[in-house]
């Protein structure tokens, strides 16, 4: 599993072209999202996993579309 390294401030991911994003209902429940084609994007949870996601499922993360992430070492594999 694919997850943003601990000692990360998750607002550097702005940097990569993540936005940050309240999904809570009844409590704060922020992510970053990266959309990288219609109906596909990836978050990256508030415990730092990231998670490849689409309209019907969760789709499978593959690494290069998180290149920029591991090239910049912000990202640990657990």
């Amino acid at each position: 599993m694919l997850k943003i390294r601990d000692d990360v401030d998750l607002k550097e991911l702005e940097k990569f072209g993540y936005t940050k994003i309240d999904i809570g209902l009844n409590e704060p429940y922020e992510i970053y999202k990266k959309y990288i084609k219609p109906y596909f994007s990836i978050e990256i949870r508030p415990d730092g996993n990231i998670v490849a996601n689409n309209d019907d499922t969760n789709a499978i993360l593959k690494e290069e579309y998180i290149q920029d992430l591991i090239q910049a070492n912000l990202v640990v594999k657990e």
